[in-house]
């Protein structure tokens, strides 16, 4: 299968100890029921031409599988080996290397795609606004930029810190990335309201540094209570899904 962007550049990383945001991809891979939750969020606005920026080690790629086409990418060489593994018995699925800020990346790709999925990514990058217009040169005409972002400033708190939060969204700052990149608003979706409780309460009153198993644990075996409940809690979500058009 011919690559769209460039193999991975190092494979050095792989013998390293895993970082906190790692560590955390392990831990949230093993809540199925959540990574259900998000996947069943994102999926009517999912085509069949799919990129996947920052897909970490394939927890939310599984879920939106099969399509035509569907190409993963990350920077940590250790995401991008596990994730090699769901391309065995998927010849519609690529597993590449991408760094969303570099432009260099973006002007090598000679392919277009219906949906970029973007998912806990931009929020971690200096330059966010070049990240959106690097996802919408790769869009086609008519094509949706699908991005999932922390929401409110206000919620910042030490576990932002620990997984490498730059920053947290308001419903303006992602209209003015759309309108600065040239991409109409489709959608602006509060999502996961019953989780706000818990995020200022470990990540600003408790200052913990830490995002445990047994709170993943918990978290997942309560999804389908919380899926139930979400929508008629009165707290503002932890994040927004916006659903962005070229």
């Amino acid at each position: 299968m011919k690559k769209t962007f460039a193999n991975n550049p190092s494979a050095q990383g792989l013998a390293q100890p895993l970082d906190d945001g790692t560590r955390v991809l392990m831990r949230l891979a093993k809540a199925d029921r959540f990574n259900t939750w998000m996947a069943d969020a994102i999926r009517p606005f999912v085509g069949e031409k799919v990129l996947e920026i920052g897909s970490g080690i394939g927890s939310l790629t599984k879920k939106l599988l099969p399509r035509r086409s569907y190409t993963c990418t990350d920077i940590n060489p250790f995401h991008l080996e596990i994730t090699r593994r769901l391309t065995e018995s998927r010849p519609y699925l690529e597993v590449s290397y991408l760094d969303l800020n570099d432009i260099s990346e973006f002007t090598k790709a000679r392919r277009s795609f219906d949906t970029v999925v973007c998912i806990n990514v931009i929020e971690h990058l200096e330059d966010d606004l070049g990240a959106v217009k690097n996802i919408s040169s790769l869009l086609e005409p008519g094509g949706r930029a699908v991005i999932l972002v922390p929401r409110g400033q206000a919620f910042f708190g030490t576990l932002d810190e620990l997984v490498g939060h730059k920053r947290r969204y308001s419903k303006d700052m992602l209209v003015g990335l759309a309108r600065k990149t040239g991409l109409t608003v489709e959608r602006i979706i509060p999502y996961n309201r019953v989780s706000t409780v818990f995020w200022v309460l470990n990540g600003q009153v408790l200052k913990k540094r830490s995002f445990g198993g047994f709170q993943v644990y918990m978290m997942d075996l309560l999804t389908p209570l919380f899926r139930r409940v979400d929508r008629f809690i009165p707290s503002p979500s932890l994040s927004y899904l916006a659903v962005f058009r070229k």
